[in-house]
């Protein structure tokens, strides 16, 4: 995955704050990053290029490969699993988001994580609320293993990936017996990757594969054949009351359960088979790539120099990096230390 300059810079005063050596109000600057590129020349900045030139198909399939080679997992469909976040925009703030607005009393899921395995295995469903805290009386009627957890932003961040993971992933995953397990994570979870969620992961054999913002949904499993049909699914039902004389069929007491209902139907062994499949991943299928985007063979790019531009991806091993700041002249010192380039 591609990092731009700022995203290297959050995730280095994370990591600092993570480690103890500097306070949570005062994150590194891009100052700061100036100074780490000249310690460790390795890293590079690349200029980004068009997505019809880059082909991020291709990439993402050479990762893949990569990967499931390395840990022999072409043959276990039981240890490949998808994560997908859908926010539930059509429900915001205890009111459906149509031309005529139908009111909920009380709290609503803002966004739910869709989890399943290329041998046809659902996860029961995780809800994510707004708020600061969740009152589980809202989780009466779920499926037995149904998680929720509530947050300021209603969206999945690092510490709701790092709760999903911990109560909820590793407590459910079917067939583990220490296997490996590769998580696919679609772009917006992608950017919840810290260094709390990589630790958790390596402390229990979890392989992180993260896809591009520019990478086709068709591409991703879940989020075609599940998702989108969950959300036809949800809006159809919602709109029922407003252009016919039946009753509101979902009330703030059962949305929940609902939810749960709806996310099973979708979720199905069938529909996980199929979604999987057409994504190329198992079967593993490189020409499905091939088919529409080319040759699934990426050349190596040449690495340019730096540029002024704080939003261009940044290019390297960037975890050894990062670990190589926990000596103290990269992240201690006085509040000056990253207005100031080291030579």
């Amino acid at each position: 995955m591609k990092y731009t300059r700022l995203d290297v810079v959050k995730m280095a005063s994370e990591y600092a704050v993570h480690l103890g050596k500097r306070p949570q109000g005062r994150p590194l600057t891009v100052k700061w990053f100036r100074s780490f590129l000249t310690r460790h020349p390795e890293c590079y900045i690349r200029k980004s290029r068009k997505t019809k030139n880059e082909r991020p198909e291709k990439q993402h399939f050479n990762q893949l490969d990569m990967i499931l080679t390395t840990y022999n997992m072409k043959e276990s469909p039981h240890c490949i699993f998808s994560l997908v976040e859908l926010p539930l925009t059509m429900l915001k703030n205890g009111e459906i988001s149509l031309n005529k607005k139908l009111t909920f009393l009380g709290k609503v899921p803002s966004t739910i994580l869709f989890c399943g395995s290329a041998a046809g295995q659902a996860l029961p469903p995780f809800l994510i609320f707004s708020g600061k805290t969740l009152d589980k009386s809202v989780l009466s009627g779920v499926t037995p293993g149904a998680g929720g957890i509530a947050c300021s932003s209603g969206r999945a961040t690092p510490e709701v990936l790092v709760s999903f993971l911990r109560e909820h992933f590793l407590s459910q995953a079917p067939g583990r017996s220490g296997d490996t397990l590769v998580l696919l994570l679609d772009s917006n979870l992608g950017r919840c990757l810290n260094q709390a969620v990589i630790d958790l992961g390596s402390a229990f054999k979890v392989v992180f594969v993260t896809a591009q913002t520019t990478l086709n949904p068709q591409l991703h499993p879940m989020a075609v054949g599940c998702c989108n049909t969950f959300q036809r699914e949800l809006c159809y039902e919602l709109q029922k009351p407003l252009y016919s004389s039946e009753t509101a069929s979902i009330s703030s007491s059962s949305i929940c359960e609902f939810l749960c209902r709806l996310y099973h139907r979708n979720m199905s062994a069938e529909n996980l088979h199929s979604t999987f499949r057409k994504a190329g991943i198992f079967p593993f299928n490189p020409s499905i790539c091939r088919k529409r985007y080319g040759s699934a063979i990426v050349r190596p790019s040449l690495a340019t120099g730096p540029s002024s531009k704080y939003r261009e991806p940044v290019s390297g091993n960037l975890t050894p990096n990062l670990r190589a700041c926990e000596d103290d002249d990269d992240m201690d010192g006085n509040p000056v230390d990253d207005d100031v380039d080291l030579q």
